[in-house]
């Protein structure tokens, strides 16, 4: 009998322990909390131990922060990995990480609602579409310098931290947050920006809500400052309307993301007399 036969044989009578599913895969680098376990902890790691095929129904919280973890893209470690499908927060605060690709969160990102990258030196992120859950996103005390469009991919999104950042110059960065169609509040450490129509006829023209420009949770919006339109000076962003913006400013649509009806109109001209 040939040495795979054997083997075969031999497999059938003593079968071998089939490979931990549960949280016991994940030690020693974890800690599990729960029955069933609903939070796990990692931290004080060099590296993720592999949640791959790992069978965790109830899981609410995944903690990876105060770890050494220096990228988030490339290998995907939670590829396989079986959730409840949403209302996990998952936490990788206080790390090293410098960029992010949404590609390496594949298993997980579908069930995200709450994710947390603060404390660390991101300074890009793209991807993200793959977050169909998620609801919140942290990326204060990091190291961007313009308003992060691709969270717009996350078509759910509501709220978005990006205290202490490098972005000083609000006017700018209106126009960025055009596609963040449930957008509701973001947070910032400024407390004016200049409301002209340059930064708000765009916006305004997809928008029928106010700016979500806030100082904090309690609701402190920006205010408009002396550069802005005469009209605007001294008002707060989440008091704007849209039928005062677009009286002042003639709301149109400008290089934006949407396709609007006039270029829908001149594209289906083309295609008809190009056949």
């Amino acid at each position: 009998m040939d040495p795979f036969s054997v083997f075969s044989v031999l497999n059938s009578i003593f079968p071998a322990d089939p490979p931990p599913t549960g949280c016991q895969s994940l030690a020693p680098l974890c800690t599990c909390h729960g029955h069933p376990v609903t939070r796990i902890e990692c931290h004080g790691n060099q590296y993720l131990p592999a949640f791959q095929h790992v069978n965790l129904p109830d899981l609410t919280h995944l903690d990876l922060s105060r770890n050494t973890i220096h990228t988030l893209q490339g290998t995907r470690p939670f590829k396989g990995m079986k959730t409840s499908g949403r209302g996990v927060r998952l936490t990788f605060s206080h790390n090293t990480v410098k960029s992010v690709d949404g590609d390496y969160f594949a298993g997980i990102a579908h069930a995200t609602e709450v994710l947390d990258l603060s404390g660390n030196s991101i300074s890009s992120l793209v991807n993200l579409g793959q977050f169909t859950s998620l609801e919140e996103i942290n990326l204060s005390d990091n190291q961007l310098r313009a308003f992060p469009r691709a969270v717009c991919q996350a078509r759910s999104l509501k709220y978005i931290s990006l205290r202490a950042n490098h972005i000083r110059d609000w006017r700018g960065e209106i126009n960025s947050m055009i596609a963040c169609r449930r957008l509701l509040k973001v947070y910032t450490d400024e407390t004016h920006v200049s409301c002209d129509c340059a930064s708000l006829q765009h916006y305004f023209y997809y928008h029928s809500s106010a700016l979500p420009l806030y100082t904090d949770e309690r609701g402190g919006a920006l205010m408009c400052d002396e550069k802005s339109e005469r009209e605007l000076i001294g008002r707060r962003t989440n008091t704007l309307k849209k039928s005062d913006v677009c009286r002042i400013c003639d709301c149109q649509p400008g290089n934006s993301w949407r396709i609007t009806p006039t270029i829908f109109l001149t594209l289906s001209l083309l295609l008809l007399t190009h056949f």
